[in-house]
């Protein structure tokens, strides 16, 4: 029969690993004649003979399960091993073979798969053989799974059945297999009271074709089925090679070059271990027969109950491990112990390796004189045992078992037996059945026992392939383990690092290979792996799973994962010789992270430690050569910064200084964004750096790293430009420079010394001094960290965001900035300003002169000096005067006076101010006179920017700009508040009240005098005759209150635009978008009122008054329109929108004295508003043909109709601004005489006129409006009449709020018509005669009225028509008569009242009007 033997080389499949893993195991017995056969062919014993064939036997066979149902099975395996290697080799020795094979494997081993994210696992590496993706882990279980031995916990490994070969060409070959069979000296496995030695054992009798006779080879098989029954089987095969042949000797090598190599390991490592044990070896065949093998049961027969070790622990110690025992017991450490760790002193070390990772180069021509009839031979004879003895063996033990074992475990009385010890009733089966303990603790069953039955039947379930009886034993006997507290048998397996980290990364690649990959679970697998690879002494394991972690962490931000993945990297590069790569990865520890202080500082102390050992080993100086891409300090390059140095420096608040250079052209003297300075002239550069870690940082010699170029347009820095300076700077590490470096072209400051405390943030200041024209660029930092490593830090900071084409809107465009330039320029002007007399108190309100002196210390004359303040509403810079100038409090006769005065009604305030438009030349100073009041109370900085120009034309520099600051505190003085009320005397007039408290505690404030700054109104005293002098001093913590009267000014002209009109117009422009906003408020004629308490007065004509009036009224203004108007939007000039005056606002100015002090100084109030509070929003009424331009109303309306629809939103937010209230536009007084004289005697009623006057104070607003005189019997509250309809809008306000309390004892009516309607134009008035009727002399109250107000449509005015043609005169003068007694005859008609479109008002009295009847 030929055959060809079909070695597969595929990797095997999860299902076949485990099937072949598991598969029965059969010992075997050789003796020498069979031995020395197989070793005619090059195969050192029966066992390698077999091992390859048994491992795939080609074929079905039938097995059948626990319910008797059969099962085919194909390519079933039998694993082969001889008697005296049951039991597991030396453990030391295993584990130095398996940890020598992984470490062997990475050795040139280069990941080509790469996984950083789910894009890299493709379908080349999900379909990849294990072989490829890691070696070392087919190579690990391959050798792992081939040594394992018997052991107490499971059978697995434990012989199904035995089998004893012998030669054909033995003399007596029965007599042989007794000997065999019954050997004084049997195998040391089964002295195990868990072995079984009661196994089925196979006969086979190998015959030699090329030697023996075939048919004494057949007799002697036929005595020896008579002797020892069916369990016999012949094996030829041919131990010559023909004469004639001509294949290759090594032709079938390969089918045993593997299971050779392992078998010589094994048998290495068991020799190790009867060394230790001095015990010979079971397969001698000289050795004396003292017994059978069947005897060993009843030898143990006598096994008592268990016993445990004396460290009062039930499992073993570390150092009864035998692995532990050589490691060490130190489990953080893991790491192997590698002295002592000698092979066999027939073996040597070279000769492990080969047989490990290369055994061809070890092999013979293994199977040379075999034919393929011989292969096929081997194979048949293994498929007979199979199928016709080891096969039903196992199945009547599985039914035996089952029956008498396992079904007596199962159900209630099983479990009742077993928790109250109603075991057998037979004393001897109850003590062989009793389980023991082992040598190093723990329990160990007898293989009589129930549970080592129950666990064998499970076994043997498993290896014939029935998976789902096995399990339901396991379920059932693992409660027995666990009640036992047999942890061993319960958990089925021993670990180690080393396992663990290749199991690790196995389940790290698991997560890969799902349907959804888990990239990140894999990367945590993969650090698990390397912590074990570590512990078990796998460096290059260890750092190949951190570097595959890091592939996936490194763009993740995960800090804590970065530093203990660069933390392992680091250190296992540092164990693998790798320096460069060990200072890459600690450097990333040198970040801001959530670590620890302390174990910051540990990576501090370790990467010094190597940094210092690398520049020792390539002989460097450390502080000479710059470390690259240090990661500390960390140098914010956004807040870089250039300015030219001054007295005052760099400050803070960049924000402020940054808005207000932003009018300055060139600002701080910038061109082109270019810091531009003179030669000789320092500049300052300010940079931040930080402290990432949570440990101080020391920095020494810390200086800019600068270069200079002669051009002024272009600049090209060199490649090795920051090397070359720095070396510079290192021959220049001299105390002898005392803090500066000196370069030909400039010099710079350097810092000695700087300490960053954890997580600081700190400003180094550096000063530039240029020496010769050109340019200076900033490039970066150096500085020495820790005085061991030179580290340069560039300063990279972005220019302005490019947005003009779609490729740069669509990414991230930025300009190259230019901001680090310096621009030497020749000699120029140079500003120094101080403010003399400045203080650092005052109180609010008062006002202090300074003395502003201005210094050019340049080379070169000065102009146009200007200068703007963040603080405008405090400071009064003046020009330069004469002494004959005017000061701040002008003084005037009278102790009452007015003034018309025109202001500007535009919102804006100069916000750059001249000072100054002659040359000040070189060296000069003068002083310019300016005030400082307290505004608001609080410390304030004031910042300042001076813009000046050189007096020679064309320069570099063009404007320059200098910063200056000063500092002070404002306190309290004088609280005020002032109230406002109608007058009784007229429409037009209000009472004013002013309550003033001193907050002070020592100083009396005298008041000087009140002034009042209105467009309409004007201020004066309540009774002229009142001296009012205890009103004039005010005592610390007390309160006074002072009234005024406020009327409609007689002289004040009304104007052609009224700031109200004009708010509103441009407003409408802005909804309807009907043209750009160019237009700004006309100027307002303002009526200044003075009310002085002495005899002089203080007029407006100071510069000084003026400008902090209108700067304290503008910034009022300004907060009060961001705050009512934030619907509109910013790009908006709101100085085409609103005024700073109204037509109705009044502000008012209290001005006092200390004169104990010397201190003076003025309070505004401001924001009063006495007109009709309406929103500014009001939409012009189409039909008022306010601009006379003739539109038609249907153009305008069909134009604003459309405009509401497309900013809706704009519309909706000014018509329904919160920040405004509607108020009714009509104001009604009347007026009677008090007191009547009449004589009821002479006439039972008294008449007295009434005269009513109701007029419109809305600018725009037309009305309608409806008044009822009520009688004394009347309610005020309107009501309804059953059934009637009321279609017009709800009155605003509310009624019950505005009933008169007052009732009067006696009842009056009115005469005449007491129901009136009409219509009022914007502003204007009616008054109404009304007689009222007394019957009985007393007091009564007139005024009982209700006054219902509705906004109108407006009524165009009739125009006069053009008369055609030259008529006859009778004929102009019948027109002329028809026309007059036509509007006679309207004029009798009541007023026609035009249609609401707007909100209506109900109005009614709140105060009393009293008439005496005497």
């Amino acid at each position: 029969m030929s055959f060809t033997f079909q070695h597969s080389g595929r990797d095997l499949s999860a299902r076949e690993l485990v099937s072949r893993v598991m598969s029965p195991r059969v010992a075997v017995i050789a003796s020498q004649g069979a031995t020395e056969l197989c070793q005619a062919n090059h195969i050192p014993s029966v066992v390698d003979f077999l091992k390859p064939f048994g491992e795939q036997i080609e074929g079905r066979v039938t097995v059948h399960g626990s319910m008797g149902l059969p099962s085919a099975i194909d390519n079933f395996t039998l694993r082969f091993t001889e008697m005296d290697q049951l039991e597991e080799p030396d453990s030391k020795s295993s584990d130095r073979w398996l940890a020598e094979v992984v470490r062997a494997e990475a050795n040139g081993f280069e990941d080509r798969y790469k996984i950083q994210g789910k894009e890299q696992v493709t379908n080349e590496y999900l379909n990849a053989p294990p072989g490829r993706v890691f070696p070392w882990y087919t190579r690990y279980r391959d050798l792992l799974l081939s040594t394992g031995g018997a052991s107490d916990h499971e059978t697995f490994d434990h012989p199904i059945a035995t089998i004893i070969a012998i030669s054909s060409l033995s003399p007596d070959p029965i007599n042989e297999i007794h000997q065999l069979n019954n050997m004084s000296t049997p195998a040391l496995v089964f002295d195990k009271a868990y072995m079984d030695p009661t196994i089925l054992k196979y006969y086979v009798l190998i015959h030699d074709n090329s030697r023996g006779n075939i048919d004494n080879a057949m007799d002697t098989l036929d005595k020896m089925r008579r002797t020892f029954g069916l369990h016999c089987n012949i094996l030829k095969i041919n131990s010559e090679n023909p004469s004639q042949s001509t294949l290759p000797r090594d032709r079938n090598a390969h089918i045993w070059i593997k299971s050779v190599a392992q078998s010589r390991l094994i048998a290495m490592g068991h020799a190790a271990r009867d060394a230790s044990t001095t015990r010979s070896s079971v397969s001698s065949i000289g050795s004396a027969t003292a017994g059978t093998l069947s005897d060993l049961a009843s030898q143990r027969s006598s096994m008592s109950s268990p016993v445990y070790s004396n460290n009062g622990n039930n499992s073993p110690t570390f150092a009864q491990n035998p692995v532990f025992a050589q490691v060490g017991n130190d489990d953080e450490d893991g790491t192997f112990d590698r002295d002592h760790l000698s092979l066999p002193s027939a073996e040597s070390n070279k000769l492990t390796q080969d047989l490990l990772l290369r055994p061809e180069t070890v092999a013979e021509p293994y199977g040379c004189c075999l034919s393929s009839d011989d292969l096929g031979a081997i194979t048949q004879m293994l498929r007979e045992m199979l199928s016709q003895s080891i096969i039903p063996y196992m199945e009547r033990n599985i039914a035996h078992w089952n029956e008498q074992v396992a079904a007596s475990r199962k159900g209630i009385a099983g479990r009742f037996r077993r928790y109250f010890g109603t075991g057998s009733k037979n004393p001897a089966t109850a003590i062989q059945q009793a389980p023991t303990a082992g040598s190093s603790g723990g329990v160990i069953y007898p293989h009589a026992s129930p549970e080592a039955q129950m666990r064998k039947l499970a076994d043997w379930a498993f290896m014939l392939r029935d998976y789902k009886f096995a399990l339901s034993v396991y379920e059932t006997v693992k409660k027995d383990f666990a009640a036992d507290k047999a942890w061993k048998y319960y958990g089925g397996a021993q670990t180690s690092d080393l396992r663990n980290g290749l199991f690790l990364e196995q389940a790290a690649h698991c997560y890969l290979k799902s349907s959804r990959p888990s990239v990140r679970k894999y990367a945590f697998h993969m650090i698990m792996a390397g912590h074990r690879f570590n512990k078990a002494d796998q460096k290059e394991h260890a750092y190949r799973c951190y570097q595959a972690a890091s592939l996936v962490y490194d763009s993740k931000g995960w800090a804590l994962v970065d530093d203990h993945i660069s933390c392992s990297l680091g250190r296992q590069s540092y164990q693998l010789g790798k320096s460069e790569e060990v200072l890459d990865h600690y450097k990333k520890l040198l970040r801001e992270s959530r670590q620890s202080p302390q174990q910051q500082a540990v990576y501090m102390k370790e990467f010094l430690s190597v940094y210092r050992d690398y520049t020792n080993k390539i002989e460097a100086d450390p502080l000479r050569e710059t470390f690259p891409e240090f990661p500390l300090p960390v140098v914010l390059g956004s807040t870089a910064r250039i300015v030219l140095s001054t007295s005052q420096g760099v400050n803070e608040n960049n924000d402020a200084w940054v808005e207000l250079e932003a009018g300055q052209q060139s600002s701080s003297g910038l061109s082109g964004a270019r810091t531009v300075s003179a030669v000789g002239e320092l500049v300052l550069a300010t940079v931040n750096i930080k402290n990432p870690l949570q440990i101080p940082v020391i920095l020494t010699d810390v200086v800019l790293g600068c270069e200079h170029s002669t051009s002024t347009t272009t600049f090209t820095v060199p490649v090795d430009a920051a090397e070359e300076a720095h070396l510079a700077l290192y021959e220049q590490q001299s105390p002898t420079f005392m803090g500066k470096v000196s370069f030909s072209a400039f010099d710079i400051d350097r810092v000695d010394r700087v300490i960053l405390e954890p997580g600081q943030i700190r400003t180094l200041k550096f000063e530039i001094l240029p020496k010769l024209e050109g340019q200076i660029k900033i490039m970066g930092l150096h500085c020495n960290v820790e005085g061991q490593v030179h580290a340069y830090k560039e300063i990279v900071k972005k220019g302005k965001r490019l947005n003009k084409t779609k490729e740069q809107m669509m990414s991230q465009v930025y300009e190259d900035d230019k901001s680090l330039d310096i621009l030497v320029a020749p000699e120029m002007p140079l500003l120094d300003v101080e403010f003399q007399s400045s203080p650092e108190m005052l109180l609010s309100g008062e006002v202090c002169e300074l003395s502003l002196v201005i210094k050019n210390r340049g080379k070169k004359g000065l102009k146009n000096l200007t200068v703007r303040m963040s603080h405008p509403t405090f400071f009064c810079i003046g020009e330069k005067r004469s002494d004959g100038d005017l000061g701040l409090y002008n003084k005037h006769a009278g102790n009452s006076a007015i003034e018309a005065i025109q202001v500007d009604n535009a919102l804006q305030l100069g916000a750059t101010q001249q000072i100054m438009d002659t040359v000040l030349a070189p060296g000069e100073s003068i002083k310019i006179p300016s005030w400082l009041r307290g505004e608001k109370i609080g410390k304030h900085n004031f910042l300042f920017v001076f813009s000046y120009e050189s007096e020679q034309d064309g320069t570099a520099m063009g404007v320059r700009t200098l910063r200056h600051t000063i500092a002070a505190q404002v306190l309290p003085s004088l609280k005020i508040n002032a109230f406002t009320r109608p007058s009784t005397r007229g429409l037009n007039e209000f009472i004013l009240g002013i309550e003033t408290e001193n907050l002070q505690t020592v100083p009396n404030f005298e008041f000087l005098q009140i002034s009042s700054m209105s467009a309409s109104w004007v201020i004066e005293a309540v009774d002229k005759s009142d001296d009012s002098e205890e009103y004039r001093s005010i005592a610390p913590r007390q309160t006074v209150f002072t009234y005024y009267r406020i009327r409609k000014s007689e002289q004040a002209a009304a104007p052609t635009l009224t700031p109200e009109r004009f708010t509103a117009k441009a407003l409408e422009k802005l909804v309807i978008g009907q043209e750009k906003l160019k237009d700004v408020p006309p100027p307002l004629d303002l009526q200044h009122c003075h009310l002085s308490t002495t005899e002089l007065h203080i007029d407006s004509s100071s510069p000084v008054l003026k400008y902090f009036s209108r700067a304290s009224r503008l910034g009022w203004r300004q907060a009060s329109l961001t705050a009512q108007f934030a619907s509109i939007p910013t790009t908006v000039d709101r100085r085409h929108l609103f005024s700073v005056y109204g037509s109705n606002d009044i502000d008012l100015a209290l001005f006092w004295n200390i004169p104990k002090m010397n201190r003076r100084g003025h309070h505004y109030i401001i924001g009063i508003n006495l007109g009709v509070q309406q929103n500014p929003f009001q939409p012009i009424d189409p039909a008022d043909d306010l601009d006379g331009d003739g539109e038609t109303e249907t153009a305008r309306r069909a134009l604003y109709e459309q405009t509401m629809r497309d900013q809706a939103a704009l519309v909706h937010a000014l018509t329904t601004n919160p920040q405004f209230r509607d108020d009714s536009p009509v104001k009604i007084w009347i007026r009677s005489e008090d007191v009547v004289r009449h004589d009821f005697s002479q006439s039972r009623l008294c008449t007295t006129p009434i005269k009513i006057m109701i007029k419109n104070c809305s600018w725009n607003k037309h009305i309608g409006y409806t008044l009822e005189m009520l009688s004394s019997k009347d309610s005020m509250v309107p009501q309804k009449t059953p059934g009637s309809t009321d279609n017009q809008p709800t009155p605003q306000t509310a009624l019950a709020e505005s009933t008169n309390p007052h009732v009067n004892a006696h009842p009056f009516f009115w005469s005449g018509p007491t129901f009136s309607t009409g219509y009022l134009e914007p502003l204007a008035e009616v008054e109404i005669l009304l007689m009222a009727c007394f019957t009985q002399y007393g007091v009564y109250d007139i005024n009982r009225w209700r006054l219902a107000v509705q906004v109108v449509k407006a009524q165009r005015k009739k125009k006069a028509k053009a008369i055609e043609g030259l008529g006859s005169m009778g004929q102009q003068a019948g027109s002329n008569s028809s026309t007059s007694q036509e509007e006679e005859r309207d004029s009798l008609l009541p007023p026609v009242v035009p249609k609401g479109i707007g909100k209506g008002f109900m109005q009614m009295p709140n105060l009393a009007h009293y008439i005496q009847v005497s």
